[in-house]
């Protein structure tokens, strides 16, 4: 599945703040929130394969091939 196929809605929890963290090689972006994360991507990311992806707490972290 690639980045831009994600439905990141799916993320968002009503008690909690929850966070997104992209990672690619040796970068990794992380804002406050899933908009400001997916706001601080270079677009060239959106077409980029999803490796893994897991919950680390109240973030959700996808790793990109």
């Amino acid at each position: 599945m690639k980045l831009r196929e994600f439905n990141f809605n799916s993320l968002k929890h009503p008690f909690a703040l929850t966070t997104l963290c992209v990672r690619d090689g040796d970068k990794s972006y992380e804002g406050l929130s899933v908009g400001e994360t997916l706001r601080m991507l270079p677009l060239e990311l959106a077409d980029r394969e999803i490796d893994k992806s897991w919950w680390f707490f109240n973030t959700f972290v996808i790793t990109l091939k």
